[in-house]
């Protein structure tokens, strides 16, 4: 019959001469009188490879940046039961504090479930984000903004300006100044923690929704 997935029997063993004649079971012996065979069904398939982006600014949520990827499809092999269940390879996403007009290429090694193998041995793939209409510029930030401030204690920066690189719509950058945006610094982790401490900043602005703070 024929098979649509992966099955597996148990047979009889039977002993032939090299003239594929059956030998009989008085002259020999054997320690097992059955085998357990399991027949794969594998199926090919070619699946597109999609980049996806993390802290993106509103703006390029609902207008996402244009990317081309190399390969964009990848043609892969594994058991048809597996096949079934995917449709598309997801890579890790491009954050974008990464990326600017100067760093726009990435590179990813592929990542298949097991049991799932590249046809061709591709093992890694190359995102370009198209940059036209993006630029960047520096910028002295004054304003600093904390949250998640533990109840009954207060927070504020022990610096008065930070030097920052502001990536996005070049009309944008070209217009920016100082008080359209500000730095918010994050300080759950901390806990009751008192002192002063090292925390990562994001710039933001309530005033633009299409650029974003690089690095």
């Amino acid at each position: 019959r024929t098979l649509s997935k992966t099955e597996s029997y148990t047979c009889s063993l039977k002993i032939y001469d090299k003239k594929k004649k059956k030998k009989k079971k008085k002259k020999l012996s054997m320690d097992v009188s059955e085998v357990t065979v399991t027949q794969p069904i594998n199926k090919t398939k070619s699946l597109t490879v999609s980049p996806s982006f993390e802290n993106q600014p509103d703006y390029y949520k609902s207008n996402p940046l244009k990317y081309t990827v190399n390969p964009a499809q990848i043609n892969v092999v594994g058991d048809v039961d597996l096949m079934g269940s995917i449709d598309k390879i997801t890579l890790d996403p491009i954050d974008f504090a990464s990326l600017s007009p100067n760093n726009h290429t990435f590179t990813y090694p592929v990542s298949l479930s097991q049991g799932i193998t590249s046809v061709d041995g591709v093992t890694q793939v190359t995102v370009s984000v198209d940059m036209t209409g993006i630029t960047s510029a520096d910028l002295d930030v004054t304003k600093f903004v904390g949250v998640n401030v533990p109840e009954g204690k207060t927070a504020k920066a022990t610096i008065v300006s930070k030097n920052v690189t502001v990536a996005g719509n070049s009309a944008t950058v070209s217009a920016l100044t100082a008080d359209d945006v500000y730095l918010e610094f994050d300080l759950s982790a901390l806990g009751s923690a008192t002192g002063e401490h090292v925390v990562n900043a994001t710039l933001k602005s309530d005033k633009h929704n299409d650029i974003w703070g690089v690095g």
